[in-house]
């Protein structure tokens, strides 16, 4: 069993704008965790994202937006935006609450890092 699943997308995806949360196929990065797809048994788990263009702010409050948008119409997606716990030049790190398919949460600590 392992003890800490990650999951890594490119912001932006080069396939799907919104693939950091939800995909077209089921491989978002939030999304695999939220169906249990990854971390499944595992209270808290970790969601990597490496950051090509834009600033650390423009992902939190595009991913929020996001993520409010599919609350609008799943409320399972409800109170799970990203919350800013530590930002410094060249990384972001930021915790989000995720309701999962089965009765128990996880915490998915978010760990940006810019790329170029």
């Amino acid at each position: 069993m392992p003890l800490f699943i990650v999951e890594s997308k490119r912001l932006p995806s080069k396939t799907y704008e919104k693939e950091y949360v939800i995909g077209e196929k089921k491989n978002g990065g939030i999304e695999r965790f939220k169906i249990e797809k990854h971390g499944k048994g595992l209270s808290e788990c970790g969601l990597f994202g490496f950051i090509e263009l834009e600033t650390f702010e423009n992902w939190q409050s595009k991913i929020n937006k996001w993520i409010n948008e599919l609350a609008s119409i799943d409320e399972t997606w409800a109170d799970e935006q990203l919350s800013l716990n530590e930002m410094k030049c060249d990384y972001s790190y930021l915790t989000s609450n995720v309701k999962r398919v089965s009765s128990d949460d996880v915490l998915l600590h978010h760990f940006w890092v810019k790329i170029e």
